[in-house]
């Protein structure tokens, strides 16, 4: 009989816990399985974001370029304002809102509806962020439980009551004993069928009542190599990994192939698992990871436990997830055995910066279309034309924090700020057009009346000289 678990096989009847989501997470779970392409989901949870908060977008840049519009009104009297008090910026802001006043220009009206969509903002990045966690986890988690159900067929019957239950089994005792003195007793349980050559060995104070194992356990996993080899189809298998013996360090003895045998029906489902649920979208492998070449589709044990911050909840406890009794992540050996023939994914390029680079352009493509929306403010709003220098500096700010976020954070938020992005530039050029369209109405408008009411008081002062003479 081989030891089975040697320290480096999961527990075939144990799964790690999954984090809980956040009403927004469960929405973009939702929709992303109803979509069916990931990357396609995040879109369309992108556009119908936007269009909820499209009212109070519309009503944010309406109200901009209205504002806009009167400054570009008050140029000449402000242009007047900058030269006549082109040294003293006090004394320029002091008269300049006196004229704001005069005017009825309010350089708050735009602010509130501002904090409210940044608020938005990073509630969708929390969010986002907490999904791609759950996301990652998850689909660790399944991996787990198809390399153990990829292995249960051998291994002696089990079922999950509210303890294991096994059945079909031959049981033998083993006392362990230093100094004379018995230290621990196991049970090891051993399989009536001959094609369950995969035994257990557990401690006795993990025995409950009528012979159930206590689901938090500490399983051990045996092999019977004799057993196993009786079955001519593995046993040709396990020669012929025998006859490459040279080639692989795993397979230094039969008994060591046998156990390799056992290993790659796990390994081989936990891959089959992983492509089933890849969450690839074009060019990106794994979208809940950079679209970065120095991030790959699936990370070393270190990077993947650092990526998940959240903790599961057990019993009222929260835990991180290396730190909860029977947790699956507490080493590195569980995973590496269960990403062991990923190991292609863990070296290739997630990506090529595409994202990043778009996420970067976009957002400095509408901070350029925002600039020439308010060129007036940004060139009167300060005696020495500083508020320019003001404009251009966020034009380079906005984007390299947008960057920030593309590199340290998920693919799936470069694309929901990509799309934001488009979405905010097609709405600023519409909302643009059709108010300079209504304003140079209500201009033309009032330029009428004004022109017909001093013509109608010229032609009143003739009529009185007429009549006069």
């Amino acid at each position: 009989m081989f030891d089975l678990l040697a320290a480096s096989l999961p527990s075939l009847f144990q799964t790690g816990e999954d984090i809980a989501l956040n009403f927004i997470g469960d929405f973009i779970s939702i929709l992303i399985g109803s979509v069916g392409i990931v990357g396609l989901g995040i879109i369309v949870f992108t556009v119908i974001l936007r269009a909820i908060t499209l009212p109070l977008d519309i009503y944010t840049k309406i109200l901009s370029r209205k504002q806009s519009l009167k400054m570009e009104e008050m140029r000449p009297q402000l242009e007047k304002l900058q030269k006549q008090y082109a040294d003293n910026q006090q004394l320029y802001t002091q008269k300049m809102q006196e004229l704001y006043k005069q005017n009825h220009y309010s350089v708050l009206g735009a602010c509130l509806p501002s904090i409210i969509m940044m608020v938005i903002f990073f509630v969708v990045f929390g969010a986002f962020n907490g999904y791609s966690q759950y996301t990652n986890l998850h689909a660790y988690n399944e991996m787990i439980v198809s390399y153990g159900d990829a292995i249960k067929p051998y291994c002696v019957e089990m079922t999950l009551d509210d303890e294991y239950t096994i059945f079909n089994y031959d049981l033998s005792i083993e006392e362990e004993k230093e100094k004379g003195e018995i230290i621990n007793v196991y049970y090891t349980y051993t399989s009536k069928d001959p094609d369950r050559f995969v035994y257990i060995k557990v401690n006795a104070i993990n025995i409950e009542s009528e012979g159930k194992i206590a689901k938090d356990a500490s399983i051990e996993y045996y092999i019977d190599c004799d057993k196993m080899l009786q079955n001519p189809a593995i046993a040709k298998e396990v020669n012929s990994l025998s006859a490459k013996a040279e080639e692989d360090p795993e397979c230094a003895s039969q008994e060591e192939c046998c156990y390799k045998w056992v290993k790659e029906l796990g390994r081989e489902a936990a891959k089959e698992t992983f492509y089933e649920n890849q969450h690839a979208f074009l060019w990106i492998k794994n979208i809940w990871y950079p679209d970065t070449m120095f991030s790959h589709p699936v990370g070393d044990y270190q990077s993947f436990v650092n990526s998940i911050t959240q903790k599961v909840k057990i019993e009222d406890k929260e835990y991180r997830i290396t730190e909860y009794p029977g947790s699956p992540y507490a080493t590195s050996t569980t995973y590496d055995e269960i990403t062991h023939n990923l190991s292609t994914e863990k070296s290739s390029a997630n990506g090529y910066f595409i994202m990043i680079l778009l996420s970067v352009g976009s957002m400095f493509l509408s901070q350029f279309i925002m600039s020439k929306m308010q060129k007036a403010q940004t060139e009167l709003q300060s005696a020495d034309g500083s508020g320019q220098q003001s404009m251009k500096m966020m034009m380079i700010i906005m984007p390299i924090v947008y960057g920030f976020f593309s590199f340290g954070y998920s693919a799936a938020f470069s694309i929901y700020m990509v799309t934001a992005n488009i979405f905010s530039i097609v709405t600023s050029l519409i909302t643009t057009k059709l108010v300079d369209i209504v304003f140079k109405k209500k201009s033309e408008k009032a330029f009428k009346e004004k022109y017909e009411k001093r013509y109608n008081a010229s032609k009143g002062i003739v009529d009185k000289k007429s009549k006069r003479k």
